[in-house]
């Protein structure tokens, strides 16, 4: 997630980590600016942010926030060290996975074109 999305998102200050996904694709979705996570193969991999101790006042605005696209699921990832922790993270549901494209989603792209409209 971006530092300004986050930020606006939520009300506590969180410690994180950098973190990787096994098993998982962040992809496109039609007519939006912002990814979805579907479950992948074996070899895919998502790297990203891993927030840690995320008060529950702030997971339930998450939750909020994400609406009926996405559900909330318990995953395992990698950290620095060699090392892994267990996260949540959100999914999109499968009544949705028809609106997933099958292109990687773009932060760099997102950055620069989605983000100011975000």
């Amino acid at each position: 997630m971006f530092d300004q999305v986050w930020a606006r998102d939520v009300t506590g200050s969180y410690e994180r980590t950098v973190a990787r996904l096994s098993g998982f694709r962040r992809r496109l979705l039609s007519g939006r600016v912002y990814p979805a996570l579907i479950p992948g193969g074996v070899k895919d991999v998502v790297d990203g942010v891993v927030y840690l101790d995320v008060q529950e006042a702030d997971v339930m605005e998450l939750d909020r926030l994400e609406g009926e696209l996405y559900r909330r699921e318990a995953v395992r990832c990698e950290i620095p060290g060699p090392a892994s922790l267990p996260a949540e993270t959100f999914l999109l549901r499968e009544i949705h996975l028809h609106l997933s494209i099958d292109r990687d989603w773009d932060q760099d792209l997102f950055a620069r074109t989605g983000l100011p409209l975000f």
